[in-house]
């Protein structure tokens, strides 16, 4: 079989590339954002919670489906303003911060509870905490930070089907002195990596293995979102590399006392902008050096952006992704889309739009909106969960170190985050659209795994969609004419595919598909099997 032959499958190809498409006329591409519900679903709202951290990589949902129920882990953070506003160490280091996980279920997804549980009780009361102890007080374990859960369904293994790796952080976690350009030391903490199991995703046990990548040994960057590649099973790590931080600079370049970091446009030696990195491994312990898989662009990112993290989706041979995107000068972050054939070489999406885009000034994900964890299917639609917050990226930690006049700088425990959720048309991130003049689409020969097919489309008043099929020499196959075509002129996320007496298209040979379409958009295609 040619591996370069292309396929129309049971599960949906989405158009955010060429790959099936020979030709068009009057037919674009429009990428699509989903509705934001109004208020968020988890806040703050115990009075020994201090910081929920709905951040880039720090919380997971997933929807349980053998159990029909939606779970969340999140990190509760709490920090020393003051040590912070008068030192220069490391926001995490133990002396003057620490952070915990915490879990919540909801029976659909949209009313969560947060379980009253005895596992690390606050002054007596129970909690809903279950991992990890800031205070490294009872439980003398230290801080869980930079969380990511994978409901692990292809281990057999049911008393480790769930999996979290985390950064461990502890007061005898090794300091390391980093020296910036102008002669400034900053404490940077080397705190390891460590894996966890659970069979329930409440209690968790950690793994006494020491993981190792590639010649760091068991150090990463403190963002880790967790995935495995369900084909070849592979554990795959988007995360970030622990020294990218440390170029060597010019020290005779000004750099003032800020929080952020000199850039130097279109020199790789001095490249220290926030990156994603890939780590791949078959056993969770032994991984792959971290590779860059995706770098902000001189020409088409601005400036100050920089990519915070990164979560996937796969929907059939695609892998969406959710890059969070950090624009420093505002201390803001948003969403924007790209997209994958092999989860390493990644597209981003024309015009750098963002996808999910932060609130109105007054509203709970003002200024910061992250989406880390994958979108769940549900019915007909995509849920979204995403992290928003009122506050900015780094102000509220480290602005008072650098004399900003702001809020949330001079009262931070007024400012929060949550965690909400938007909803998009099922396998609705993009679709060919025709509008005004009635567009065409060509596909290139595809090979069909099964019979009939499916369309995912959306026609407005008075729009249609008609389909024929022709061979790879662009003769039309008997009984496929688009006159015998059964219109369609609907909304539907599964549609049959239908021709006047119900002909069976042969599979064993290449085919193409035309469409014609008018104030229509096509999303995705499928067979049945």
């Amino acid at each position: 079989m040619d591996k370069n032959q292309r396929w129309i499958r049971a599960t949906p190809e989405l158009f955010f590339d060429n790959h099936l498409i020979e030709m068009v006329q009057d037919v674009r591409r429009v990428f699509h954002s989903p509705v934001k519900r109004p208020d968020p679903l988890i806040t703050r709202d115990s009075s020994w919670e201090a910081y929920l951290s709905f951040n880039d990589a720090a919380w997971n949902v997933i929807h349980d489906t053998s159990e029909d129920v939606f779970r969340c882990w999140y990190e509760d953070a709490h920090f020393d303003f003051k040590r912070i506003g008068q030192t220069n160490v490391d926001i995490t280091d133990p002396r003057v911060s620490g952070s915990r996980v915490c879990y919540a279920t909801s029976p659909d997804g949209l009313n969560w509870i947060k379980p009253r549980l005895e596992l690390m009780p606050v002054s007596g009361r129970p909690t809903n905490i279950v991992f990890g102890d800031w205070n490294e007080g009872q439980a003398h374990f230290g801080a869980v930070h930079a969380i990511s859960v994978l409901d692990d369904r292809l281990d057999s293994d049911v008393t480790v089907r769930f999996k979290m790796l985390f950064q461990h952080i502890t007061r005898a976690s090794p300091l390391t002195d980093v020296v910036t350009d102008t002669g400034q030391v900053h404490e940077c903490l080397q705190s390891p990596i460590r894996l966890a199991s659970s069979p329930d995703g409440i209690h968790w046990r950690v793994d006494d293995h020491q993981l190792d990548f590639g010649g760091l040994g068991p150090r990463l960057g403190d963002v880790i979102r967790l995935t495995r590649d369900w084909d070849t099973g592979a554990y795959l790590l988007y995360t970030r590399h622990p020294n990218a931080w440390n170029p060597l600079l010019n020290p005779k370049n000004p750099h003032s006392r800020a929080w952020s970091l000199p850039y130097y446009p279109a020199d790789p030696a001095k490249n220290n902008k926030r990156r994603i990195w890939l780590c791949q491994s078959w056993d969770l312990l032994h991984w792959s050096e971290p590779q860059e898989v995706l770098i902000p662009d001189d020409t088409d990112d601005n400036l100050d952006e920089s990519f915070n993290s990164l979560g996937m989706l796969r929907i059939g041979n695609v892998r969406v992704g959710f890059l969070n995107v950090l624009h420093m000068v505002d201390g803001t972050a948003d969403v924007q889309l790209v997209h994958s054939r092999d989860g390493v070489c990644w597209q981003r999406s024309p015009h750098r739009k963002s996808f999910l885009s932060t609130g109105l000034v007054d509203d709970w994900d003002a200024y910061m909106v992250s989406m880390p964890t994958a979108p769940i299917e549900c019915g007909d639609e995509l849920w979204l969960y995403y992290g928003g917050a009122n506050l900015h990226h780094n102000w509220w930690l480290v602005g008072s170190r650098e004399g900003l006049d702001l809020p949330e700088v001079h009262r931070p425990t007024e400012f929060s985050s949550g965690m909400g959720l938007a909803i998009l048309r099922k396998d609705g991130f993009v679709s060919l659209n025709a509008t005004v003049r009635e567009g065409i689409v060509v596909t290139r020969p595809v090979r069909l795994s099964g019979w009939p097919l499916f369309f995912n489309a959306r026609c407005q008043a008075g729009g249609y969609l008609d389909v024929e099929i022709v061979d790879a020499d662009d003769n039309v196959i008997p009984g496929f004419l688009r006159s015998n075509f059964q219109r369609f002129s609907g909304d539907s996320t599964r549609s049959l595919i239908q021709w006047q007496g119900a002909p069976t298209i042969p599979l064993d040979r290449p085919v193409k598909l035309r469409f014609f379409m008018l104030h229509c958009d096509v999303y995705s295609i499928c067979t049945a099997f």
